[in-house]
C-alpha cells in the first residue's frame, strides 16, 4: 500500500509563510493608509529660473468714474484751512451699516471741493486728479499735498477660503493673489485649479475659471481685479475625492496581488 506523506512536514513552513505574508499586507496596507496628501503648489508649472517679467501683463490705471466715491485728504503747513477742505467730505452708504465718508463723482464726472467748486475728477487717474487739486490749491495752501483713493472700489472673496469677506480696493490695483490672501488663503479643500473669477461688464456677467498652477495665470487679463469682481473658490468636486480613493484602492489591490504571488512562488518551492 502506498503511504501517504505526512502533513506535518510542510504545515510548519507553510505556516510560518503564512503568517509572514499577513504580516507583510498588514505592513503594506498601514504605509498606504498613513500617505499624507501631496500639499498643492502654486506655480507649480511655473519653469525655474523664469523671468517673471516675460507673462505679468502690466498694470493698466483705472480711471475715475461717475458714482465712484473718493477719499480725499489734503495737508499743508497751514491745519486751519486743511480741516476745512476735509470736513467737506460726505457720508454715503456703504457696505453693511457703516456709512463711509468721501467725496461723491456726480453722473458729469464732477466732484464738489471746497475752495475749487466742482472739479472734474472723471478719466482722470488718482494720481492726476490729486496732481490736479494741488495745483488748484496752491493759491489758498502753502505746498498742499493730496492724496486720493477709492472708497467704493471693492470685491468680494468667497467660497473655500478661510475668511470670506468684502475686500476694499482703495488704491484701485489688486492681483488675484492679493484678494485671496486677503481671504486668508484657501481651506484644505479648496480647488487651485478651478477658482472662478465672475466680473460686470457693460451690462453682461463675465464667468473666467482660472487654474492658479499654470504659469497663464500671469499672462491673463484676469489677473489684476476690478471693482466689484466676485472671487469663488470652489472645492474640490466630488469626481476628484473618487479618482484619489480609486487610485488608493488601485495601490492596495496591486499589493495584494503582489503579495499573493508571492506566497504562491514560496508554497510551490515548500510542496515541492
Amino acid at each position: 500500500m502506498q503511504r501517504i506523506p505526512r502533513l506535518s512536514c510542510w504545515i510548519s513552513p507553510l505556516s510560518a509563510i503564512s503568517q509572514s505574508f499577513f504580516g507583510m499586507l498588514l505592513v503594506m496596507l498601514l504605509a498606504q493608509s498613513c500617505k499624507t496628501t501631496k500639499p498643492t503648489t502654486v506655480f507649480e508649472q511655473l519653469p525655474r529660473d523664469t523671468s517673471l517679467m516675460a507673462f505679468i501683463p502690466p498694470a493698466v490705471d483705472m480711471k475715475i468714474k461717475a458714482n465712484d466715491l473718493l477719499s480725499i485728504q489734503v495737508s499743508s503747513l497751514n491745519r486751519e484751512l486743511d480741516e476745512k477742505f476735509n470736513s467737506a467730505a460726505h457720508p454715503v452708504q456703504g457696505y453693511g451699516n457703516a456709512p463711509l465718508v468721501g467725496f461723491p463723482v456726480d453722473a458729469d464726472g464732477q466732484v464738489q471741493l471746497h475752495y475749487l467748486g466742482k472739479t472734474k475728477a472723471g478719466g482722470l487717474t488718482l494720481k492726476e486728479f490729486a496732481i490736479q487739486i494741488e495745483k488748484g490749491l496752491e493759491p489758498y495752501m502753502k505746498e498742499p499735498i493730496v492724496r486720493v483713493q477709492y472708497l467704493s472700489h471693492k470685491i468680494t472673496v468667497m467660497g473655500e477660503v478661510n475668511r470670506p469677506q468684502v475686500v476694499y480696493m482703495p488704491v484701485g490695483q489688486m492681483t488675484l493673489f492679493d484678494a485671496l490672501a486677503a481671504g486668508g488663503d484657501l481651506k484644505e479643500k479648496g480647488n487651485w485649479k478651478d477658482v472662478m473669477v465672475i466680473r460686470d461688464s457693460s451690462q453682461v456677467r463675465l464667468v473666467k475659471h482660472i487654474n492658479l498652477e499654470s504659469p497663464d495665470v500671469f499672462q491673463s487679463p484676469w489677473l489684476y481685479m476690478q471693482p466689484n469682481d466676485i472671487v469663488y473658490v470652489k472645492n474640490r468636486s466630488d469626481k476628484l475625492e473618487k479618482d484619489e480613493r480609486r487610485r488608493t484602492l488601485q495601490t492596495t489591490l496591486s499589493l495584494i496581488a503582489t503579495g499573493v504571488s508571492l506566497i504562491t512562488i514560496l508554497l510551490t518551492r515548500v510542496i515541492n
